[in-house]
Formats: structure tokens, C-alpha cells, sequence
């Protein structure tokens, strides 16, 4: 009797909290689904260099004091200037691309330049 006059509050109360909260679950879902959907990035540490560890680390100082020679270089460039200080071991470009990664998992390298652009 007493909730004859105007009755439904409650009912429009929890229809409104229902929609709101089914709302903010859509959303969270959404980044879930987003967040799961990315690829891992590459461990570099495990990278195989395809030389033994020895000749690799011959290699790598040998290509470090290329960069120290010439400065920040782009992948191109540091095969060249290799060709010309006459770094052996090298297999190819694509084996000198895999050795950077090698290094800069082991920390000898911070950044591998894959394009410079001119100004």
C-alpha cells in the first residue's frame, strides 16, 4: 500500500548502475582483448649469432671500434666502412644485421639506425 505512488525508483536505479557498470566492462574487456592481441617483442638476448660465441665477440669489437672510428651509423654505412677495415667473419649484410642485434643484447650497442634521413 505504501508503494502505491510513485514506485520504481529502485528499479530505475539499478537499471541505470547495470548499464553504467556494463559499460566500464566492455571497455576493460576491450583493453584486455587489445593488450593480449600484441606480439611479444624479441628477446635480442637469445639471438644466435652463427659464429661461436668467441669469434662473435672478436667480431663485435672489431665492429665497435668501426662506430667509435665513424660515429652513429646506419646499417648501410657500417657495412661498408666494415668492408673497408676489413672485418672478418662477416658472412654477409643480412649476418652483420644479426650480429648488431647480438650485440646490442649483450648491451655493446644502445641503438642500430636502420635509415638516416637527410636534413
Amino acid at each position: 500500500m505504501w508503494f502505491t505512488g510513485g514506485g520504481g525508483g529502485l528499479r530505475k536505479l539499478c537499471r541505470a548502475s547495470a548499464a553504467v557498470l556494463e559499460n566500464e566492462m566492455s571497455s576493460n574487456s576491450l583493453l584486455l582483448v587489445r593488450y593480449m592481441s600484441r606480439e611479444r617483442a624479441v628477446n635480442v638476448r637469445k639471438i644466435n649469432p652463427k659464429v661461436s660465441i668467441q669469434e662473435a665477440h672478436i667480431i663485435s669489437t672489431s665492429l665497435y671500434d668501426v662506430f667509435k672510428k665513424h660515429g652513429p651509423l646506419s646499417v648501410p654505412n657500417t657495412w661498408l666502412r666494415a668492408q673497408e677495415a676489413g672485418v672478418s667473419g662477416i658472412n654477409s649484410k643480412t649476418h652483420m644485421k644479426l650480429l648488431l642485434k647480438w650485440m646490442r643484447g649483450r648491451k655493446m650497442l644502445k641503438l642500430i639506425c636502420n635509415q638516416v634521413v637527410p636534413l
